[in-house]
């Protein structure tokens, strides 16, 4: 037996055709979808900028390092890269923590004061399909052995039709193949020279019954 928040929850997705909570998923997924958007956004630009600019000179120069140069001769700071990322990647976390905190926070207060139903008033709602809908009174005269033998009976009921479907394809194929032999063919005639004889169609070959059907003696 479903308790009333089940009852509101299962109402509610008829209504709308799809749970509550998808509505709030699909929020919080669309705000993480800016989010990585953002993040990688921002370790495009970091990682394409100039090491020197991000700090990496003073920091060499405070601790008196000296950095590799390239073939054009421009300083190298490897660890410029490494450190890119997992800024990054701590700065996407520290996100992530705070999207979780806050829209936990919204889903919790749209399920209880927008995608709810007062308790007094869930009882009295009743959805547009049904309306005039007539419902029969219980039968309580119905019991587990009843449903049983009423299961058995559509099971039965079913392959007998599945049966005579199939008889009937068979006999449409039969039929078919009588029709056959009892309709004749149109005679075709083969076009011939001046100098030989035409020659007489067998028109019997194909259908070899037809002259029950298709003699003047039949008719």
């Amino acid at each position: 037996m479903a308790n009333a928040k089940q009852h509101e929850n299962l109402l509610l997705t008829e209504h709308f055709t799809w749970p509550p909570i998808t509505l709030l998923d699909e929020i919080i997924n669309t705000v993480n979808e800016v989010l990585y958007k953002c993040t990688d956004s921002l370790e495009t630009g970091l990682s394409s900028a100039d090491p020197a600019i991000l700090g990496f000179a003073s920091r060499y120069a405070t601790e008196q390092r000296q950095a590799p140069l390239d073939e054009d001769g421009r300083p190298v700071y490897e660890e410029a890269k490494l450190e890119v990322e997992e800024g990054i990647l701590k700065l996407e976390t520290l996100m992530e923590a705070a999207v979780d905190k806050n829209f936990d926070r919204l889903e919790i207060w749209a399920l209880r004061n927008v995608l709810c139903l007062p308790a007094d008033v869930a009882e009295w709602v009743r959805l547009g399909h049904y309306e005039n809908l007539t419902i029969p009174p219980q039968d309580t005269t119905i019991t587990p052995e009843t449903l049983h033998t009423l299961r058995r009976k559509l099971l039965e009921t079913q392959k007998l039709h599945a049966a005579l479907l199939a008889e009937k394809s068979r006999n449409a194929a039969q039929i078919e193949k009588l029709r056959s032999l009892l309709q004749s063919a149109p005679s075709k005639r083969e076009p011939r020279s001046s100098t030989s004889p035409a020659k007489p169609q067998d028109t019997l070959a194909a259908a070899p019954f037809a002259f029950l059907t298709h003699t003047p003696a039949a008719q």
